[in-house]
């Protein structure tokens, strides 16, 4: 009775054993399943990570170079600009210094000088604090002019050089410092652009 007890509490024993290592094999194999899945989206989770950070990373790139690009090109609009305001205010200094009321004198005797066309009326305007100046000086170098009705007048809006006007101030030629100016800018425009262009980065470097 003893033997078939102890054989019996083994054979409970082997069972036991046995099925708690089934158990555990179970266990053990599910939580290798599981692990591999989590495993395997951790692993697509990150891929999309990278590939997320990747293109963001690509967009703020280009976003940066073409907020470099767009810097530099208002940067040398901004150049041109500035290089062009100083360089009429360096002419129009220039050409002021040159309109003394001595030159202007002669300039406009030469362009009157013998100059005859009947019903034609000669009007030459210049800035009010040349007026006096000019017509003391031209009224020794243009007496049968004046005496035909040269007229020389005064105005606020110019502030140095002339117009002069050959019928009457139907039309006029503009030789004020102003105009001068502008010419003078417009001519050196295209060497300006030149001197700029050459001192660009050139690309690749």
């Amino acid at each position: 009775m003893a033997e078939q007890l102890k054989d019996l509490i083994e054979k409970i024993q082997d069972e036991g054993i046995r099925a708690a290592e089934g158990k555990a094999r179970e266990i053990m194999a599910k939580a290798q399943s599981e692990a591999a899945g989590i495993i395997q989206k951790a692993r697509k989770d990150a891929q999309g990570l990278i590939s997320g950070a990747e293109e963001e990373v690509a967009r703020r790139q280009e976003a940066a170079t073409a907020s470099l690009k767009q810097a530099g090109r208002d940067f040398l609009l901004s150049l041109r600009q500035e290089i062009g305001d100083t360089l009429k205010r360096i002419i129009l200094t220039d050409v002021r210094g040159g309109l003394s009321a001595e030159e202007m004198a002669k300039i406009i005797a030469k362009l009157i000088e013998g100059y005859e066309e009947a019903g034609s009326k000669i009007i030459i305007t210049v800035s009010e604090s040349d007026l006096a100046k000019v017509k003391k000086l031209l009224a020794a170098q243009l007496k049968s002019q004046l005496k035909k009705g040269l007229a020389i007048r005064g105005v606020d809006e110019i502030s140095g050089g002339f117009v002069i006007s050959y019928d009457d101030n139907k039309s006029h030629f503009d030789f004020t410092d102003k105009a001068l100016t502008e010419y003078l800018a417009a001519n050196l425009e295209p060497d300006l652009q030149e001197v700029l262009k050459d001192a660009a980065p050139k690309k690749g470097k």
